[in-house]
């Protein structure tokens, strides 16, 4: 059946999410906004989590500048309706740099790592335009972090492809991806940001080059490593965290096992 219009939950707040904006500079906490913050500031301190960010073990790393890139646009680009006053199309907040084509390049790579429940060119649904209705909340993912542009390390163990594109990269990461590389790691990279580090080297075997993160080729090459469309996996030192989806609609089930080296 054709979509109906967007509806909102009978007690969620008239606009926004965890924020409503107030005008383009300032905004306020929603009063679900308030009950997150509570939760990061009081009970999570007073609950430790067995498993947290330090032991999670990514099979595929997307390694790319912070630079705020969403999917965000003008308001000028397309009249739609929109809950906010405006998109604050700016990178980093700074209102002189919109969302560009670096900044948008990892938004071509989302769909492909969800088979296709995320959307090429925004990861949120503050962009009307690439989610005009409302899916199914189930994200079917298999071990994926996003890390900045100066990472190294152990939080690097274990994984088996990296994505690097986005503004900048430091010399000292593009050394470690090339350790892990030469490991046996694949390295998928924007030619901006080889050529910057390489300094003319042709790349070596397990390096994949890329113009345009839209192209078929990359989809191809990250085809090995995603898990079922049905399952949401989360593979940490110890244990494996995986969510596979139910057989009735908004409906999953849930598991822990050992992680196998």
């Amino acid at each position: 059946p054709a979509a109906g219009p967007r509806t909102r939950h009978p007690e969620a707040p008239d606009r926004g999410s965890l924020v409503v904006w107030q005008d383009r500079e300032t905004f306020a906490l929603t009063a679900y906004g308030k009950v997150v913050h509570q939760f990061y500031t009081q009970y999570v301190p007073r609950h430790p989590r067995t498993l947290d960010w330090r032991t999670y073990r990514p099979r595929v790393a997307i390694v790319r500048l912070p630079d705020g890139g969403w999917g965000q646009f003008s308001p000028g680009h397309k009249p739609v309706p929109h809950g906010e006053a405006s998109s604050r199309d700016r990178l980093l907040g700074n209102p002189e740099m919109p969302l560009d084509k670096a900044a948008s390049e990892w938004l071509h790579v989302w769909p492909i790592l969800t088979h296709g429940a995320a959307k090429a060119g925004a990861i949120n649904y503050n962009n009307p335009m690439v989610y005009p209705k409302l899916l199914g909340f189930f994200m079917p993912i298999d071990s994926v972090a996003v890390f900045d542009h100066t990472v190294t390390g152990t939080v690097l163990d274990g994984v088996e492809c990296f994505v690097v594109c986005g503004h900048d990269l430091s010399p000292e990461t593009f050394a470690e991806l090339a350790r892990r590389a030469t490991a046996g790691a694949t390295c998928i990279i924007s030619r901006k940001l080889y050529k910057r580090h390489a300094k003319g080297t042709p790349p070596p075997p397990r390096w994949h080059v890329i113009d345009d993160f839209a192209d078929a080729s990359v989809a191809e090459l990250l085809q090995p490593f995603l898990g079922p469309p049905d399952v949401a996996r989360f593979r940490f030192a110890k244990h494996t965290v995986e969510f596979r989806r139910g057989k009735t609609p908004n409906s999953t089930t849930a598991r822990v096992y050992p992680t196998h080296p």
